[in-house]
C-alpha cells in the first residue's frame, strides 16, 4: 500500500509559500479547534465499535472510565470479547471523522472484529502533549493501567505534539536553519529515552499474549506544503522526525512491541509526499473516516492475529 496512496507535493514558491500568511493562521485555528493549545489532561473514551450510523461515545474522567463491550456489525459468534485500547493524539480521538470509533483505533477494532469473528470493546485515551506527558500520565492513572492490563490489543500513536509549537512559532521562529534547528533537537532530546519507558510501562502491564502496536507518525502536510520541496528538507527532516522515529523503532525493540511503518505509507519513502484528498479531512491536516481505516489496516496487517 505504500505507493498507493502518496502522491508528489506540486511545490510552490515565492508568495505561495509564505507561511505567515495563510499557513500558520490555518494550523493554529485547527489545532485550537481540536483541543491542542495549552496544557490537557487525558481523556478516556469508551465507545461502541459499530460500522453504520453516528458513532456513541462516552467521555469520562480517568479516575471513573469503566470498560462497555461493544458489537462489531459482521460480529458471527459472540463467544469472546477483546478489549482494544488506544493511546494517543487526534488520530486516536477521530478528529475529522466524527470520533474515536471512527479514528485509528475505533477503525482497527472494528476491522479485527470481522476478521476474528469476535466481539470487540474499544478504549481510548486521547491528550495533545509530549511523549514525556504521557508516561507521566500513565503512572499516575489507575483507570488507564487498569485497561491496558486488561487490553487484547494496544495501540500507540503519538509523538508529533512534541514538535508542533516548535514548528509553528508557538516557541520558535520558524526559520531554517536558526533558530528552528536548535528548537527542534530541544523539543525532540527526550523522545527516545520518553518513548522506552512508556512501552516499557505497558510491557509491564499488559499480559504475555497480548499485542502492543506504535505507529511511526511521520510530518504533516503543513510542513511538507511548507518545506519539503526546500533544498533543506532533509535536514529539517532529520531535526524535526528521524530522531523520534528511531526511538520509537528502538523502544519497540527492546520492549517487544510491533513497530508499523506507517511513516511511508503516510508521506513517502523521502517523507515530502501528500496523501489523496480522499483521505484527508477537509483541514487538510486530520484524516476522513476512510482515511482512518486505510491507517488501520496497516496495523491489522502487522499484528499477526490471523497467523
Amino acid at each position: 500500500m505504500n505507493g498507493a496512496l502518496a502522491e508528489e507535493s506540486p511545490g510552490a514558491s515565492g508568495p505561495e509559500r509564505c507561511w505567515r500568511a495563510w499557513v500558520l493562521p490555518m494550523l493554529l485555528a485547527v489545532l485550537l479547534a481540536a483541543g491542542c493549545s495549552g496544557k490537557s489532561t487525558a481523556t478516556s473514551t469508551t465507545s461502541p465499535v459499530t460500522t453504520t450510523g453516528p458513532p456513541t461515545t462516552t467521555t469520562a474522567p480517568l479516575t471513573t472510565t469503566t470498560a462497555t463491550p461493544a458489537t462489531g456489525a459482521t460480529t458471527t459468534t459472540g463467544a469472546e470479547v477483546w478489549d482494544v485500547v488506544g493511546l494517543g493524539d487526534s488520530f486516536i480521538a477521530g478528529t475529522g471523522a466524527g470520533g474515536p470509533s471512527r479514528g485509528l483505533a475505533g477503525a482497527y477494532a472494528r476491522l479485527l472484529g470481522e476478521q476474528l469473528g469476535i466481539e470487540t470493546a474499544l478504549h481510548t485515551y486521547t491528550d495533545y502533549e509530549t511523549v514525556a506527558d504521557w508516561v507521566e500520565g500513565l503512572a499516575s492513572s489507575t483507570a488507564m493501567q487498569e485497561e491496558i492490563a486488561g487490553a487484547e490489543v494496544v495501540i500507540v500513536w503519538l509523538g508529533y505534539h512534541n514538535v508542533l509549537w516548535a514548528l509553528w512559532g508557538e516557541t520558535c521562529e520558524p526559520v531554517w536553519p536558526e533558530p528552528l534547528r536548535t528548537c527542534l533537537v530541544e523539543a525532540t532530546a527526550t523522545m527516545p529515552a520518553d518513548y522506552d519507558a512508556l512501552l516499557g510501562a505497558i510491557a509491564a502491564l499488559v499480559s504475555d499474549e497480548a499485542v502492543v502496536m506504535i505507529g511511526n507518525q511521520a510530518l504533516g502536510p503543513p510542513e511538507i506544503e511548507e518545506w519539503g520541496e526546500e533544498p533543506f528538507w532533509p535536514e529539517l527532516k532529520a531535526a524535526a522526525y528521524d530522531v523520534w522515529a528511531e526511538g520509537i523503532a528502538a523502544a519497540a525493540a527492546a520492549h517487544g512491541a510491533i513497530l508499523v511503518d506507517s511513516a511511508v505509507w503516510l508521506t513517502g519513502p523521502e517523507g515530502n509526499q501528500l496523501l489523496r484528498g480522499e483521505y484527508l479531512a477537509p483541514d487538510g491536516i486530520h484524516f476522513t473516516a476512510t482515511g482512518y481505516e486505510a491507517l488501520a489496516q496497516l496495523f491489522l496487517e502487522a499484528d499477526g492475529l490471523d497467523d
